[in-house]
């Protein structure tokens, strides 16, 4: 299945389901498609696309839709890291599970893993940023249209290594 008629129905899913807490843990189930593995397995920058699926899914899934269309925010995808410890096969269903981390004056963060039979398949650590046409918009300030205290979780030590490997990419 191609990635955008995934994402299509996915969306259109998302709006009749019962809204998420965009502070907990979600889990969203799916299936390897014929056209998402090379030869008999999955590759590895398919990884990075079944996380984008689920990382949408607070947009859709919750009032903040309706935020960033008013407000014309997007939300963009700062850096991405992430492990592949074992392969997932051609009609292998497996479940994403993101946890939001935490944000700081900038990036949301957020782990994301990818299991199979109750087995770890991969994870890892995102930050995203929303942007409106002419400003970063504060995540204290998106949690706030939400409803939610302003104050972030601590930053854990796995965030802070992932802001200075992200640093010290120097772009």
């Amino acid at each position: 299945m191609s990635f955008r008629l995934r994402f299509l129905l996915r969306i259109i899913r998302w709006f009749f389901e019962p809204a998420l807490d965009p502070k907990k843990e979600y889990r969203g189930e799916y299936r390897v498609w014929p056209t998402e593995a090379e030869l008999s397995v999955v590759e590895n920058a398919r990884y990075g696309y079944f996380f984008v699926l689920e990382r949408f899914r607070p947009i859709f899934s919750t009032p903040l839709w309706k935020i960033c269309r008013k407000n014309k925010w997007t939300a963009v995808m700062g850096a991405q890291i992430y492990k592949v410890k074992r392969p997932l096969r051609r009609w292998q269903r497996f479940s994403i599970i993101t946890q939001p981390l935490c944000w700081d004056g900038k990036w949301f963060y957020f782990e994301q893993r990818i299991e199979s039979g109750g087995k770890l398949v991969c994870s890892g650590v995102i930050s995203v940023i929303f942007l409106s046409k002419d400003r970063k918009i504060p995540p204290a300030e998106v949690v706030g249209f939400l409803g939610g205290e302003a104050s972030s979780p601590p930053l854990s030590d796995a965030i802070r290594k992932f802001i200075s490997a992200e640093q010290a990419l120097d772009i």
